[in-house]
């Protein structure tokens, strides 16, 4: 995730969201995979650094897709370094824009997940939204915090003291953390999250630590 991970003269360039449709068809042709619904990331941005794919092994293994890249690199005669790389969780992949070459390079990710269900809530955002996934996650992260919860980006809710797994239904986490009634939709975004904290008197208590996360991170803190 980045878009950063060529450089030089194989520097890609972002894609712009009506790109991303005919890239990911042509990937799937190329791999003989279905993708459908498998984007994580902004999906509401005009244009991203890259295109992020979460994968599973109900999909395929991480040893089968990187040998299927490295077959579509012998089948153009071309080397898959410095073009692919492996590492950090996730495969990169310098990828030709809608197939075609003329239009550019765009870097694709491919995520590889535990649970493709709760990665779907935790690694996509259709909203509009000023701020970063990250940041989310902070905000999330001081929540639970507060709960004695821990979130675990790969496998749902745990909890602090015995570490022990507690959920992985968004709607209840909603629920547990902002109150009944709550649902998965009201965690998306910083500001719907914190839209429905406005009036808890314990509002500033739940959200220490992601306001000092915010501020390492030089992010002005949202709530005057």
């Amino acid at each position: 995730m980045g878009g950063n991970a060529f450089k030089g003269a194989w520097a890609t360039r972002p894609v712009n969201r009506s790109e991303v449709d005919a890239t990911v068809e042509w990937i799937e042709t190329t791999l003989g995979l279905d993708l459908t619904d498998r984007l994580a990331g902004s999906t509401h941005k005009e244009f991203s650094s890259d295109i992020d794919v979460m994968i599973d092994f109900a999909l395929i293994r991480k040893s089968e897709l990187a040998y299927r890249i490295q077959e579509y690199f012998k089948s153009i005669n071309e080397p898959m370094q410095p073009q692919y790389h492996n590492g950090g969780g996730h495969q990169s992949w310098r990828v030709p824009i809608a197939g075609d070459p003329t239009n550019g390079y765009c870097q694709v990710d491919f995520m590889t997940v535990q649970d493709l269900t709760w990665s779907k809530f935790t690694l996509r955002c259709h909203t509009p939204t000023e701020y970063k996934m990250k940041h989310r996650f902070m905000v999330l992260a001081s929540l639970c915090k507060w709960a004695n919860l821990r979130w675990k980006l790969d496998s749902g809710l745990w909890t602090r003291d015995t570490d022990r797994f507690f959920t992985r239904d968004p709607d209840w986490i909603a629920e547990v953390l902002l109150g009944p009634g709550r649902t998965r939709e009201d965690l998306e975004t910083v500001e719907r999250i914190l839209s429905h904290l406005m009036d808890d008197p314990k509002r500033d208590d739940k959200l220490v630590w992601a306001k000092e996360g915010f501020t390492r991170n030089n992010i002005a803190w949202p709530i005057a």
